[in-house]
């Protein structure tokens, strides 16, 4: 959901006072309109990423040798 989405929702509890209709209205968790009420900045947060479980450069490697074969 966007920005917008998430301001939208917050302003319509804040006056209608219903998270159960946000909730259904945007396909979102009540736990969710919850937790947005509570923030102070609605921006989306940015995910860091993991690091991957399988060595990349290993792995090129063994495609690299045998092509065909399947996992």
């Amino acid at each position: 959901m966007e920005n917008c989405g998430r301001e939208t929702a917050v302003g319509y509890v804040q006056e209608e006072g219903n998270p159960t209709d946000v909730q259904q209205m945007y396909k979102v968790r009540r736990a969710t309109v919850y937790r947005w009420l509570n923030l102070e900045d609605l921006r989306p947060t940015k995910v860091k990423t993991q690091k991957p479980k399988v060595d990349l450069a290993a792995l090129q490697q063994d495609i690299g040798q045998d092509p065909g074969a399947q996992l």
